[in-house]
């Protein structure tokens, strides 16, 4: 029997928006699953947009339309869907999202990527990390999450146009940095090639290594 595995993601899912994901992972059984799935619009800007300055995600609904999730929500959005799948018999999952989780107690293997990229930064020999986020609000918290790095951080949406992401891929010619990391999933691999052309620094894809590391758990 075909083990299942399960991405989930942190606007609403759709497998169109996911293809690479889908070639990636080919050794189970996989499905997609939105924390923002079934939610209306109404009750999403009370319950799940952020107020205020509040801490929070980016990513974007099933037409494309980009949002923002206030974080607290989408950990305990997150949370409710290991539990789901957990009970569903899937045998591991992947949180779609760069940022801060906490993890229920369940018997499958849940990858959450705050935690395996730092081991991957320091598996490479990272001293000093030059990294993209979507929102210039999210610098502050990434340049604490990725402190030991010595980072230097800049700001440009996956969900935005390819000439704002060339742009602020430019500005790391001029620096010292070992190689710039996209933070956020919603960065794919083409994109990827976008901040390396013009850059001219070696570029590390977390969409693109976190899912062959899935696949590899389900052999």
């Amino acid at each position: 029997m075909r083990k299942k595995a399960a991405i989930i993601c942190m606007g609403q899912s759709g497998e169109h928006k996911y293809e690479d994901l889908c070639k990636a992972v080919s050794n189970a059984e996989l499905m997609f699953t939105g924390i923002l799935d079934g939610l209306d619009p109404e009750y999403m800007q009370q319950n799940v947009f952020p107020k205020g300055d509040e801490a929070f995600i980016v990513s974007n609904l099933a037409d494309g339309t980009e949002v923002r999730i206030a974080e607290k929500t989408a950990i305990a959005l997150t949370e409710k869907k290991i539990i789901e799948l957990d009970r569903q018999g899937c045998d591991a999952a992947l949180i779609l999202c760069t940022g801060h989780f906490e993890v229920p107690n369940v018997s499958m293997t849940v990858l959450v990527p705050e935690r395996v990229i730092p081991a991957l930064l320091r598996a490479m020999n990272v001293n000093r990390l030059g990294c993209i986020v979507p929102e210039p609000e999210q610098i502050r918290d990434s340049l604490k999450q990725y402190k030991e790095f010595d980072p230097i951080i800049r700001a440009s949406s996956p969900y935005g146009t390819e000439k704002a992401l060339a742009a602020t891929a430019d500005l790391f010619r001029r620096d010292e940095v070992d190689l710039v990391m996209t933070d956020c999933m919603g960065f794919t691999r083409d994109l990827g090639g976008i901040v390396s052309a013009h850059s001219g620094k070696r570029v590390f894809v977390p969409r693109v290594i976190l899912p062959a590391l899935l696949n590899a758990l389900l052999c």
